[in-house]
């Protein structure tokens, strides 16, 4: 495993570099400022003007929170003391795709360790290769300001990682009841915040579980599985079209539906 670490560890570093000198998450215009310091419960609200924003909008001030009292005490900068805490936060959310990526290559796909790290490398490395024609080229993590980070492109990063730890499971009911109680409600936690973080993002999770029920149903059309293994296989995939079901609405009553 001494590989699999050396890897991990250089993407991370090459990661916070990247994040924190090279295109630094700078605190920018006034939604920034806003949204550093504005806390939500972490709930949808109904008629508010952002509905279901509730990861975003969750984690950002708490971002704020950690670079005022963790960070910015050490550096004496709050402005860079915010850019390091993002640059952390990212930085773990994409090293934890990334994980799940190389998880999902060994078990399901079934490749080698070797092969699977290759895999991993290039997988992050085309984020910032593969939009590199222009000397204004940005990387696919890039967004207009810091709070667009924190709105599309986190919310972006999380819900692939579900639907990768999706992928990695031939039958996820099974492998969710198999897991502890803390996999358990920590996995229900990040579903909830990946379905209650964009719209536009959520959908990743919502068509990727339409997709899976509709395979099913040919199955069970074709009686390869019974009606009872059909709910069993698809109760967390049908679970997850109802909540978002329940995002359409939240945001259908928002204070933004006709902007």
């Amino acid at each position: 495993k001494y590989t699999f670490i050396l890897v991990q560890l250089i993407i991370v570093i090459f990661l916070i570099y990247f994040f924190t000198k090279l295109c630094p998450l700078i605190v920018f215009d006034c939604d920034d400022w806003s949204y550093l310091y504005t806390f939500r419960l972490p709930i949808p609200m109904w008629k508010s003007h952002n509905p279901t924003r509730v990861m975003p909008e969750t984690l950002m001030p708490l971002a704020g929170w950690l670079a005022a009292r963790i960070i910015y005490p050490v550096c004496g900068n709050y402005v860079y003391a915010v850019t390091a805490i993002s640059a952390i936060i990212i930085t773990f959310m994409i090293e934890t795709m990334c994980i799940c990526l190389y998880q999902l290559l060994v078990d399901r796909i079934e490749l080698t360790e070797k092969k699977a790290l290759i895999c991993e490398v290039m997988f992050i490395l085309f984020f910032f290769l593969i939009f590199r024609n222009k000397e204004i080229s940005n990387c696919m993590f890039s967004a207009a300001d810091l709070c667009c980070i924190y709105f599309y492109t986190l919310s972006g990063i999380l819900n692939a990682i579900i639907v990768l730890i999706f992928f990695r499971y031939a039958d996820m009911t099974d492998a969710f009841l198999s897991w502890g109680w803390f996999e358990k409600v920590f996995f229900a936690v990040i579903l909830y915040f990946a379905l209650f973080s964009n719209i536009f993002h959520s959908a990743i999770i919502a068509i990727f579980a339409g997709v899976q029920i509709t395979m099913h149903l040919f199955n069970l059309y074709k009686r390869k599985i019974c009606f009872k293994q059909y709910l069993k296989m698809n109760v967390i995939y049908l679970l997850i079209v109802a909540i978002w079901g329940i995002v359409l609405v939240f945001e259908a009553n928002g204070e933004r539906v006709d902007a």
